[in-house]
């Protein structure tokens, strides 16, 4: 059973994104991205509360990554759908089907998980996206997720590998003001 991806808003790009003092680094951030994916904050973790644009600058990064070229397959997801799928996967054929979920989603040249804050909760999902970001990450494949925290710390189910993984890359911290 596929992920069913998020489609790119197409209003939701860089040049439509309003940007200030609060997230002026996390829109630096995504632009350096989308400009060499795979190779610069590889992940990029956006953090910050709700309506703040971390979901805009998820699209934006899609955008410009098509546009660029060098990234045929890009996934847009939401944390909710892979939590599903994930759920499902183990239900049906338990570690073997798990394991072609994540054969599925590494196929892609970038991953881009909307809501990961929903992730957090769960341990094993925490442990398989750990182990989806380090198969990207040797790939050279651009891992960028958004999640609602005020800080790194408030992301709660985080695990020590995955913590680890984001330090590879870039934790960007968007604020209202």
């Amino acid at each position: 059973m596929p992920i069913t991806a998020i489609r790119l808003r197409p209003d939701f790009t860089f040049q439509t994104f309003v940007v200030g003092e609060s997230n002026r680094f996390g829109f630096a951030a995504a632009s350096g991205v989308a400009k060499k994916p795979g190779r610069k904050f590889n992940p990029l973790l956006l953090l910050g509360a709700a309506g703040l644009g971390k979901s805009h600058l998820l699209h934006a990064i899609g955008h410009e990554l098509r546009q660029r070229g060098g990234c045929e397959r890009i996934l847009l997801v939401s944390a909710d759908a892979l939590l599903v799928r994930e759920i499902a996967a183990t239900r049906r054929r338990g570690a073997h089907a798990v394991a072609e979920l994540r054969e599925n989603l590494s196929d892609h040249d970038a991953l881009l998980i909307d809501d990961a804050h929903v992730l957090m909760a769960h341990r094993k999902a925490v442990a398989e996206l750990a182990k989806i970001i380090a198969v990207f990450h040797r790939r050279e494949a651009q891992v960028v997720i958004a999640a609602r925290a005020t800080e790194r710390m408030n992301l709660g189910g985080l695990e020590e590998p995955l913590c680890m993984q984001f330090e590879w890359g870039m934790c960007v911290q968007i604020d209202r003001t």
